[in-house]
């Protein structure tokens, strides 16, 4: 496995590494915890025993209880936990991100790992121990920071867009109509489409095809439904903290509120002069990836969305001929992979760690080179250490799942059909097949069809978003005048 610039290599901790820690084990309470997250204008930092011990490792999160990567997350609060030395200064020892549940129950713990080293619980996901989520909350609320609970709750739809101004949502468990909301009659193309944490409102990316692009937000749970309009780029993704909006702008990002995309702030992107740029936004909606590249370089700019600061860049290898590339982040927010149509990088944002994972896939006893599907592959999904794959223009039909970390083929789904598009979410694949546009739906471990229905010419599959069915339901049609924002 090659590894490429700027590495930080891992090294296991050993017991001659502990020595440094006397008075406690790996296991036993930290010394002094330090929070950062949305919303905190400082660093949090904690020496009360009675605060720190319950938010210690293994304390705060029970790894005797694994869960999957939950599909809705909160804003996400990153604990560093130290140890204190012999001369009185504190070493950081690991790294937890807690996130509280947006429905009243007790929040997760992500495990990021430990600083500088490794652990088996690296990146997997446990509840949080209802003593350390009652805890955390008042520290946070003792920091001016009031977390969401007790949400209404919602369901996931399939975002359709086509030509027409006409957003419809499906409903993923059917594919049955959910609602239709019509959003303009001057022939604007919806080009994407981004859901509000509280599963009320709606950002619409328009674009007149002439380079004009503006964002509609409608506001579902108003007593009476309304949408306005404002000229910006094209919305990305949400903040972690679900109050903030990340929209694309020429040559910067900018931050906008979530309820009425005012301006709060604008970040420069790097100079990208006649190269492309491409984005991928983090589950946990904490990293954006800024991917910028040309005929002959490539480097990926990860953007913290917690301080709205790029991290160092990452270099790549020079992209092979007529490169298309396609990023794809594991579904419990871990790793981020990208494929330039010849190796597949796996990349660890937090600890700035990038390698090539694989340059082939083994099928039984062959191995197959990525380069022989002449760049003709792009990610489905990534989950529980298979990377899900498929190819859009064919010959190769299906979605396939190799192993992250050997490479070898594990399924192949639907080899008769050619999908265009599949993305991933709410247990399910959602893929639409090349030209019959019929849109279907996978179970995400067996690969069977559990729903199907066909689309209209023009339209195409946007999203996977989560809404209250209260608001979607409530009304099968509407047509909404979109007011310019004043």
């Amino acid at each position: 496995m090659k590894t490429l610039r700027f590495v930080l290599c891992i090294a296991i901790v050993t017991a001659a590494g502990l020595a440094v820690l006397p008075r406690a084990s790996a296991k036993g309470p930290a010394d002094r915890i330090t929070i950062t997250g949305p919303g905190l204008d400082e660093m949090i930092d904690i020496t009360d025993p009675d605060i720190v011990e319950p938010l210690s490792m293994a304390i705060i999160e029970d790894f005797r209880y694994e869960i999957d990567a939950p599909e809705r997350l909160g804003p996400g609060y990153e604990l560093t936990r130290y140890y204190q030395l012999e001369n009185g200064t504190y070493r950081p020892f690991d790294q937890v991100a807690y996130y509280p549940d947006l429905y009243g129950g007790s929040g997760y713990a992500n495990y990021i790992g430990i600083v500088d080293g490794w652990s088996e619980y690296d990146g997997r996901w446990f509840r949080a121990r209802e003593e350390a989520d009652r805890l955390m909350r008042q520290v946070l609320f003792e920091h001016d920071i009031l977390l969401p609970a007790n949400l209404l709750p919602v369901e996931p739809y399939l975002a359709v867009t086509g030509s027409g101004g006409t957003l419809h949502l499906l409903d993923a468990a059917t594919l049955d109509d959910a609602s239709a909301l019509h959003l303009d009659d001057k022939g604007v193309s919806l080009e994407g489409v981004v859901g509000s944490l509280d599963g009320q409102r709606l950002y619409v990316s328009t674009s007149n095809g002439a380079g004009v692009t503006d964002q509609r937000v409608v506001n579902l749970a108003s007593a009476r439904r309304n949408c306005f309009v404002t000229q910006s780029g094209r919305a990305l993704t949400l903040t972690s903290g679900g109050h903030q909006l990340v929209v694309e702008s020429g040559d910067a990002l900018e931050i906008r509120g979530a309820e009425d995309l005012d301006l709060l702030a604008s970040i420069p992107l790097p100079d990208a002069g006649t190269s492309r740029r491409a984005y991928f936004p983090s589950p946990d909606r904490r990293w954006l990836i800024v991917l910028v590249y040309d005929a002959e370089h490539a480097a990926i700019h990860p953007l913290n969305l917690n301080t709205n600061e790029f991290a160092s860049p990452v270099l790549l290898d020079a992209p092979p001929p007529g490169a298309v590339f396609a990023g794809q982040w594991e579904a419990n927010g871990g790793r981020f992979h990208l494929f330039d149509g010849e190796r597949i990088y796996g990349i660890d944002v937090r600890r700035q760690l990038i390698t090539i994972e694989r340059t082939y896939i083994g099928r039984g006893e062959d191995a197959v080179k990525l380069a022989d599907f002449d760049g003709r592959l792009a990610f489905a999904g990534a989950r529980q250490d298979l990377l899900y794959l498929y190819s859009p223009v064919g010959p190769d039909g299906g979605v396939f799942a190799i192993q992250i970390s050997g490479g070898q083929q594990r399924h192949l789904w639907q080899p008769d059909r050619v999908f265009s598009y599949v993305i991933y979410g709410a247990g399910r694949f959602f893929a639409v097949e090349d030209g019959t546009n019929e849109l279907v739906a996978l179970d995400a471990d067996s690969g069977a069809v559990v729903a199907s229905r066909s689309l209209e010419p023009g339209e195409r599959l946007a999203a996977l978003i989560w809404l209250s069915p209260e608001w979607v339901e409530s009304s099968p049609a509407e047509a909404l005048a979109c007011i310019p924002r004043q």
